[in-house]
């Protein structure tokens, strides 16, 4: 993907917000939630139970989805901060292109936990996020690199917050940091 070229392309104003949650990113999710359930079914199905394997699964994926849509809702509000108007249906599809490489980073990962070296790959949707609120929106030179560091901090900070509720304390043994 050309990350300076490929937002050009895009066009947020014919986005349909429903068809985009349920197909895009259901469809990614879903591929992540599948390579996690064969994946820690290869691994732990020996020592665990298969419904405490698809339930954590089951847990990460509703995690995912919380962190994606949290993430475009609090970046969203945070635009007029910088004098730029909210714009929901660009901001889904900044945060979705700018998350691919770690979606399926997970997916690989997952399934093969030997490959975790490329997990360096998912350095390139911050990336992807720098091109794409660079071509997506107009901010004034200063504020760019502000808003781009806050909304990284917010993203992480809403995915790591729901993993921590909601993942840690149930499937601690399945984890393994």
């Amino acid at each position: 993907m050309q990350p300076t070229g490929a937002w050009e392309n895009l066009d947020a104003d014919k986005l349909n917000i429903k068809s985009f949650f349920l197909i895009h990113v259901l469809g990614v999710l879903s591929l992540v939630f599948l390579g996690r359930f064969v994946g820690k079914s290869l691994e732990i199905l020996s020592i665990s139970s298969i419904y405490y394997i698809a339930s954590y699964a089951f847990f990460s994926l509703i995690c995912e989805f919380l962190s994606f849509y949290l993430s475009v809702l609090v970046i969203n509000k945070l635009l007029p901060s910088y004098n730029v108007p909210e714009n929901f249906r660009k901001i889904c599809l900044l945060l979705y292109y700018s998350l691919i490489p770690y979606y399926f980073i997970a997916f690989v990962i997952n399934l093969f936990p030997s490959m975790y070296f490329l997990g360096i790959i998912c350095l390139y949707g911050p990336v992807l996020f720098w091109f794409g609120t660079k071509s997506l929106f107009n901010f004034k030179k200063e504020d760019h690199l502000i808003f781009y560091i806050i909304s990284i901090i917010i993203i992480a900070g809403i995915h790591l917050t729901l993993r921590f509720i909601v993942i840690l304390p149930f499937f601690n043994n399945i984890i393994k940091l």
